[in-house]
């Protein structure tokens, strides 16, 4: 008798134990990539577990620390009712979209994006997640020189030629 009310109990508890609110996010989109300093940056994360029944209330935030930033119009957080969320496709995930500016004075190499995402429970408790991606900054932009290479005055045609003078193509 007590081997089978502790099987039962250990059922049970493995039962709860899965459904916990687990949440996992992952960036799925980036361009351009790599990013340049001064400009825009448009990342798409990609939030599971908000279908679970246990994520009451789902948040998802960025965090705004150099070299990257939002415009003033612009929420750094947004939320959404778990555990009867789907979209049209019937996935069980949430993307979640930002345009972010990179500083103009950002040095080139990895920079470190930061994401908190949280959840209610049912049972009014909270549970918290971060999360760091790496975004390339690299500084792509380039000099040309150009000069006329032909030009005929009988069909008064011009061509021009292009030379790359700086360090990326």
């Amino acid at each position: 008798m007590k081997k089978l009310l502790f099987i039962f109990v250990l059922v049970l508890s493995i039962g709860f134990a899965s459904a916990a609110c687990t949440l996992s996010s992952e960036l799925v989109y980036q361009d351009p990539h790599p990013t340049l300093p001064g400009e825009y940056v448009d990342v798409v994360f990609q939030v599971t577990g908000v279908e679970n029944p246990e994520c009451d209330r789902v948040k998802f935030e960025l965090s705004e620390k150099y070299p990257f930033s939002l415009d003033p119009d612009l929420a750094s957080s947004a939320d959404i009712r778990g555990g009867i969320y789907f979209d049209v496709e019937y996935a069980q995930y949430w993307n979640v979209p930002y345009r972010i500016r990179v500083d103009e004075a950002a040095l080139e190499g990895e920079s470190v994006l930061e994401v908190h995402y949280y959840s209610d429970t049912p049972e009014g408790k909270k549970v918290f997640f971060t999360r760091e991606f790496n975004i390339t900054v690299e500084d792509s932009k380039t000099d040309f020189e150009i000069s006329i290479k032909d030009y005929d005055s009988a069909t008064n045609t011009i061509t021009f030629e292009i030379l790359n003078i700086g360090e990326h193509d």
